[in-house]
Order: structure tokens, then sequence, then C-alpha cells
């Protein structure tokens, strides 16, 4: 074999390695874990700024989702999107509770459990 050819065959083969590594990738399962957070409902219109004007922190969630906005889990600077329980977080809509679910990424799946939370007034 010739080194020409034996070059050929090697930069064949770091390609073909390469193929199967970011195939693999492709089909790799996204774990899910369960998690247990606690903020308010929102909804990912309302994040924006200057979306909810003149109107209070639940009626703008109740304007946006029913415009088709999905419901949002605020936990101090991060969000997470809800999916799932759309029936039960209208019910919560601006209020501050305690989601139970399945976090993948920056998006609550599943969401199994919610509870009201009672704030302390000052």
């Amino acid at each position: 074999m010739h080194r020409s050819q034996w070059f050929q065959n090697m930069i064949r083969a770091g390609i073909l390695i390469c193929c199967l590594a970011f195939a693999g990738a492709a089909f790799a399962q996204y774990e899910t874990q369960s998690v247990t957070l606690t903020g308010w409902v929102s909804c990912m219109t309302c994040l924006q700024p200057n979306t909810c004007r003149m109107q209070t922190r639940s009626s703008c969630v109740a304007w946006w989702v029913n415009q088709g906005s999905a419901y949002a889990l605020v936990v101090g600077t991060r969000n997470y999107r809800l999916l799932g329980a759309d029936k039960e977080l209208a019910k919560f809509a601006g209020d501050t509770v305690t989601i139970t679910g399945d976090a993948f990424r920056s998006a609550v799946n599943n969401v199994t459990s919610i509870e009201g939370v009672k704030v302390k007034e000052k």
C-alpha cells in the first residue's frame, strides 16, 4: 500500500468515525428529571417588557393565554415554560404556586401537581 492510499484510507476512517459520533448524538435520549419549583404563574408573552401595562398580573396572564401564549413559571430570574395542566394553571394565573413535574431544558413537561402558596403580607 502506498503512502497516499494509506493517507486516504485514514481520512475516510476519520470521516466515518465523526459521522457515527454525530449520528449517535442525534438519536440520544434526553434525560428529564422530576423537579419541584416555587414561583408565580405567568405566560411567555407577559415576560416580554411593556406587555402588561395598566393590567393586573392575573388579568394579563389570562388574556395572553387566551390569545395562545403558553404558561410560564417565574422563579427568581429564571423562567420555565409550563406544559400540561392548563385548566389548573388558569386558576392560579398571577399567583405564587409550587409545581411538580418533569424538567427538560427550560420547560416543565407533564405538570403533575400544583399547590397555591400563601404569601405573607408585609
